[in-house]
Parts: structure tokens; C-alpha cells; sequence
């Protein structure tokens, strides 16, 4: 039955099933935008306007953001999307979906590498196709999405230049493979801040493990490390600048990027021995329980949670990798084991989810298909195999057609990515009276990018009419042009927040954005005037008329 189920018409079926799935509601499909898209989005956006970030860092190497930071490379490779199709949702997940796309074949394409096994490169390619979690990844635009492709791009050329490092005389393409190694093992430190500590650690092992290998062509391999020290040098100036000097650099001005100084720390190791046991405790049961993530902005179904098909097939996996590792050690067969090592060594770092661990995550399918076909091909020939076989494809229909309808049915009505905002700023910006503000619902975590990313506000205005507070370890915002934030959840300052409510209670009126649930006792004493307000919405428009200066 594996034989049918691999067959090259059956396949061709799986993947226009997968190319359909992938872009089906596309955009509209997780409903609403997620702060993180819409900060992504208006970085793209001011740099394709401006040559800078929203705060005015010309090229940085790390966008500032909220005051943490946030990685760049997604917002880089956005830059053509938004320039043909404008700054919306739309073109803020186009890159996740096309990528998320390119995984597919190139998952097909790294197994035959590792394997040269047809049956584990297609059932590798159904999993990529159909896996909850990596599809969720290719539907919403956020920094750690393209980690998935970045992983099977840097795998694939890591290989294929093992490989072909077994020759003495090289085509000029097969050198061009070898030197394009380390430029694209660097991108990971422009995608996603778990890299500082994975790749890292990958490339050490590799240097042990396969050191004659690239010994063997090391003019290649060291111009490609040259290559590679040149593309990751603003990241290091920044890391340099950020963490260890933490002031500015002599040279600084004359750079062709900007190193902007983070407000607080992203990530800490933990060093604390109980902190890090209970850390490592909570990162097993949530590695050995499947994988189960309860954090519904990444991926939530009502019915069951689930973050891949058949993980119990990892453990024969690793198995049989581990074995096959101790016996040929110089195959690269074993790049695979090492690069799952190497990122799975961040559960012992920090607390991890499944976005964290997305390294990981990403060959969980590779690992997966290899587990599987090779128990299904040491079950004898008889009843018993049939019978496993089609019950594992009994249970992967039932986990795919439950998960993908609740996605496609359920999951709109549900989703805690804010909705309605833009509804909400359209009836209020066509409201406005002339000369008024609006106010935005401190319930909207990082408020004041929504009317940034939704009007497509022009950033060279921005970044000179925004005031903000960045004393806090956040950037605060309290206004720009005519909108001003009425607090925050996200550790507002209280003299920020009364400096923004004197402002409006010295206004004729103003309009605010709030949510259906929220009220302002400071503005009692206004009289309201209710614009719009539907149940079908969160969001009710709301104009606010000071009494007093009418009198």
C-alpha cells in the first residue's frame, strides 16, 4: 500500500492539495493582525520609503522595535512584496506563504540527499504538506516563519557539499555550492534570536565530525567562510555594540547600517541552578508530551491540540540515526542528528514553545519519515503490516481533515489575533471632525501600530511628530499626528499615561477607539456620543464632548 500511496499521480495529488491549502483565505485566514505583523510590516514599509527603520535607523541590523528587538531578515525579504502590493496583510504574509511553499519540494529534495529513498522523500514532503504547526507558520507573517526554509536551504547545500567534497575535480556549479554554505548559515542570525545559540553549536560539531571533508577543499570552504564573516559582520558589531562594550563604536558613524542600542535584553540564559532545573523540567514534559503548545496566538484548535503527526516515530528515528552515526561517522547522512542536537540543546537554555524550538520543529517531518518507513520496513511481509499501514493512514486522514476543518471553519471565530481594528479606524478616521483626535484602547497592545500600518502613514511624519518614553526597557508611545495611545498593557508609565489624558481633557472632544468592554471613568464627566458599536465586532467608536469648554 506504500508503494500506492507513493505512487507519482497519488503524490502530484498531495502536493496540489498542499499548494491549495497553503494559500486558501490567504490573508484572511488567521482574521485580524497580530502586533508583531503589524511592526514587521511598518519596518518594511519605512525602509522602502525612507532607507530606515520606524525610528530612524538607517539599515539596521536589528530593528530596535518595541524596545527588545526584533529581527530583521523577514522584514528585508518583505520589502518587494510591499512594494507591489502595498502595506497590508496581504503583503506582510506573502513571504511566509511563498516560503512555506518552497518547503515542500525542498524537504523532498534534502531527503533524497540523505537517504536516497523515494518513500521517505515523499511521505516527508506529505507530512511538510500537511503538519498543523508548519502549516500555521506559511499563514501569518512573523520573524521565526521562515526559519523552516532557511533550515532545509542550509541542510540541503551543507550536504550536497559534503558530497560532493568526496571528489578531487569539481564543476564550477559544485564550487558554487561548496562557497554558498556559510553565507546562508548566517542568515539564521538575521531571522531568529535562537540561532546565536544553535548554530553555533552546529557548526562546531561539524568542523569535529567532518573536519578531512573540508580539509580536503579548504580554498572553497574558507572562501566561503570569508564570505560568510562579511555577511554576518553588522550582526556582530551590533552583538559587540548591545552586549559586551554596551556603548556606542568608535567607527559607528562611518558604517553603511546602523546598530541600534537595545532597551532591554531579549533573552537571558538562566543561571540560577533551581531556575534552570525547573526551566529543564518544564521543557522535557513539553518535548516528551508532544510538543503540545497552549499558546493559541501560534495555534489553537477546539476540538484536540496537536504540533505534528506521528512524533512517536522520532524515537526510532534518533534510534537508528544515533546507531548509524557511531558506525559512519563521515556520511552526511549524520547532518541530519546533528543539526537535531544542536537545536535541541536550547531546552536546556530557556523556557522554549514550539516558536522557540522552531529549529527543531523544522526536520521533525525529515525525522518523522525516516522513523516511520524504516519501522513499516522491518515489519515482516503479512496481514500485520497491511494493518499497521493502513491504520496510520486511517489516523493521519482523521488528524488532517479535523485539524484543517476546524482551521478553515472554527478558527476565524476564534482567534486572538485583534480583529475589527481596521473597521474600527476607518469609522473613526471618516468621523473625525476637523481638528480632532482619536484616542486608541489601551486594551490593543502596541496600539499606535495599527493606525501606522493600516493608513499606511508615511514614516518620515512619524518619526517626526512621534513622542515616546523609552525609560522603561520599552518604547512607549503616547502620540503621533493626531492619534494618541490611552495607555497600554504592556507597563505604560503613569506620567505618560496623565500627560496623554490632560492633553484630551483639554480638547472640545475627541473620538477613541475602545473596546466593546472598556470604559474611561476619567472621562465621566464627558458627555458620549456612541458612533458605532456592533456585537459582531470587539471594537466600539465613541466620540467624547467636554462639557465644560462648551459652556
Amino acid at each position: 500500500m506504500l508503494k500506492y500511496l507513493s505512487a507519482k499521480p497519488v503524490f502530484y495529488i498531495f502536493l496540489l492539495i498542499g499548494f491549495t491549502l497553503r494559500f486558501l483565505q490567504f490573508g484572511d485566514v488567521p482574521t485580524g493582525l497580530h502586533g508583531d505583523e503589524a511592526s514587521i510590516g511598518y519596518e518594511a514599509f519605512s525602509l522602502l520609503k525612507t532607507g530606515a527603520d520606524r525610528w530612524g535607523y538607517k539599515l539596521p541590523a536589528y530593528f530596535l522595535s518595541w524596545g527588545s528587538g526584533q529581527n530583521t531578515l523577514y522584514g528585508y525579504l518583505s520589502i518587494p512584496f510591499i512594494y507591489i502590493f502595498g502595506l497590508n496583510v496581504f503583503s506582510v504574509r506573502l513571504l511566509s506563504g511563498i516560503l512555506g511553499i518552497l518547503c515542500i519540494p525542498m524537504a523532498y529534495k534534502l531527503c533524497m540527499l540523505l537517504f536516497k529513498s523515494e518513500k521517505i522523500a515523499k511521505v516527508a514532503a506529505i507530512l511538510y504538506i500537511f503538519d498543523p504547526f508548519l502549516f500555521m507558520t506559511s499563514r501569518w507573517g512573523d520573524e521565526f516563519n521562515i526559519v523552516p526554509f532557511f533550515t532545509l536551504l542550509f541542510l540541503g547545500l551543507l550536504t550536497k557539499a559534503l558530497i560532493i567534497s568526496e571528489k578531487n575535480d569539481l564543476f564550477v556549479s559544485e564550487k558554487i555550492t561548496i562557497v554558498a554554505v556559510f553565507p546562508a548559515m548566517v542568515l539564521f542570525f538575521y531571522a531568529y534570536a535562537p540561532s546565536l545559540f544553535i548554530v553555533p553549536i552546529f557548526l562546531i560539531l561539524i568542523v569535529l565530525v567532518y573536519r578531512k571533508a573540508l580539509l580536503k577543499h579548504i580554498k572553497l570552504f574558507g572562501l566561503s567562510a570569508l564570505l560568510g564573516l562579511i555577511f554576518i559582520s553588522p550582526f556582530l558589531l551590533f552583538i559587540l555594540k548591545n552586549n559586551i562594550l554596551k556603548h556606542s563604536l568608535p567607527f559607528e558613524t562611518s558604517l553603511p547600517f546602523s546598530l541600534p542600542i537595545m532597551l532591554s535584553p531579549r533573552e537571558r540564559i538562566f543561571i540560577g541552578l533551581g531556575e534552570n532545573l525547573a526551566i529543564i523540567k518544564q521543557n522535557m514534559f513539553f518535548a516528551f508530551s508532544g510538543f503540545i503548545d497552549l499558546y493559541v496566538w501560534i495555534y489553537n484548535t477546539t476540538h484536540f491540540r496537536v504540533a505534528h503527526f506521528f512524533v512517536i516515530f522520532l524515537v526510532p528515528a534518533i534510534v537508528y540515526l544515533t546507531s548509524f552515526f557511531w558506525k559512519n561517522k563521515l556520511k552526511p547522512q549524520n547532518i541530519l542528528l546533528i543539526w537535531a542536537a544542536a537545536s535541541f540543546s536550547i531546552f536546556f537554555l530557556y523556557h522554549v514553545n514550539l516558536n522557540r524550538s522552531l529549529h527543531f520543529q523544522s526536520v521533525v517531518p525529515i525525522l518523522v519519515s525516516f522513523g516511520l518507513v524504516t519501522v513499516y520496513e522491518k515489519i515482516k511481509e503479512g496481514v500485520f503490516k497491511q494493518i499497521v499501514l493502513i491504520s496510520t493512514f486511517v489516523f493521519f486522514v482523521f488528524q488532517a481533515s479535523s485539524f484543517f476543518g476546524e482551521y478553515f471553519i472554527k478558527y476565524p471565530h476564534y482567534s486572538v489575533f485583534p480583529k475589527d481594528v481596521k473597521w474600527a479606524l476607518d469609522i473613526a478616521e471618516k468621523s473625525k471632525r476637523s481638528g480632532e483626535k482619536i484616542a486608541l484602547s489601551k486594551q490593543l497592545v502596541f496600539n499606535y501600530l495599527y493606525p501606522a500600518f493600516y493608513n499606511n502613514y508615511s514614516p518620515e511624519k512619524f518619526q517626526k511628530e512621534v513622542k515616546t518614553d523609552k525609560t522603561t526597557g520599552n518604547v512607549i508611545v503616547y502620540s503621533f499626528g493626531h492619534y494618541f495611545m490611552l495607555g497600554d498593557v504592556v507597563n505604560i508609565p503613569k506620567t505618560g499615561n496623565v500627560l496623554v489624558i490632560n492633553e484630551l481633557k483639554g480638547e472640545k472632544s475627541f473620538i477613541a477607539m475602545l473596546h466593546n468592554n472598556e470604559k474611561l471613568a476619567i472621562f465621566d464627566k464627558f458627555s458620549k456620543e456612541i458612533i458605532a458599536k456592533d456585537i459582531n465586532h470587539e471594537w466600539q467608536v465613541v466620540r467624547f464632548i467636554n462639557n465644560k469648554n462648551d459652556k
